[in-house]
């Protein structure tokens, strides 16, 4: 099955999530048959493309629950989301209280998605391309928001390590646009939440944090499934499974840069 097979034969719908007492409205592909499934993470493991972030991942929705439980670090908050997907956590912090919200993906098409979702949920996020690790789209980004990297406090990534290569390409863009200290008395936090997929444990995010010299502590998600337990289990895209092995890893400290 060729990419442009399985692409022809996928189908979208608008799939409702409750976070809290919020109702999301997330624009979605609908489930692959297995060959198309097949032919999706073939090409997911032969590309650069981003082209998981058409669905709603389990790792989004934990930290959207995370964020609901912890609406206080989102007053007033600019946040940057990394592999942002459907936009799933970039929209809820914005319901709760974000004053700046930019949602970003490294691939053209999962950024249209993007976008339609921010349209569904009429909420004021900013959609945009971004690809990790890589300094002209970390100069060409910082055109379109120039002041971002002295405003951001909180930077966002849910279930975006799925191949062991993007660690220290996700560590890098984290470090770049945290990279501003012109205001070192601001509070500035990197929200991890993975699940393991793949190659990448958690043990592997470990020790890679470790190696980079951040400083984190790691939440588990056990406490936030109590918030709506029925709701979590009714989502077909998010197994209980998968659901209670995800962490949410709290960055503090990233080498110079925070």
């Amino acid at each position: 099955m060729s990419e442009a097979n399985w692409r022809q034969c996928a189908e979208y719908e608008v799939k409702e999530v409750s976070i809290g007492m919020h109702t999301l409205f997330v624009y979605q592909m609908r489930e692959l048959s297995l060959d198309d499934m097949f032919a999706m993470l073939s090409e997911m493991d032969s590309k650069q493309t981003e082209i998981s972030g058409t669905r709603i991942w389990t790792g989004s929705l934990a930290l959207s629950h995370y964020l609901f439980m912890h609406a206080d670090i989102l007053q007033g908050a600019c946040t940057l989301e990394l592999g942002a997907g459907t936009g799933m956590c970039s929209i809820v912090a914005k319901k709760l209280g974000a004053e700046t919200c930019i949602a970003t993906d490294g691939d053209d098409r999962v950024v249209q998605i993007l976008t339609r979702n921010v349209q569904l949920n009429k909420e004021a996020v900013h959609a945009h391309v971004l690809s990790w690790g890589d300094a002209k789209s970390h100069t060409q980004f910082c055109t379109e928001f120039p002041d971002l990297k002295s405003k951001l406090n909180l930077i966002l990534a849910a279930d975006v390590l799925y191949k062991a290569m993007l660690i220290p390409l996700l560590f890098n863009s984290v470090e770049f646009f945290f990279s501003d200290s012109s205001d070192s008395e601001q509070s500035r936090l990197f929200l991890l939440c993975h699940v393991p997929r793949a190659e990448v444990s958690h043990d592997m995010v470990e020790k890679a944090l470790k190696a980079a010299r951040f400083e984190y502590s790691v939440q588990s998600v056990q406490d936030i499934r109590k918030l709506n337990p029925k709701k979590i289990l009714e989502m077909e895209e998010c197994p209980e499974n998968e659901y209670l092995q995800a962490k949410i890893y709290c960055v503090t400290a990233i080498r110079g840069a925070l």
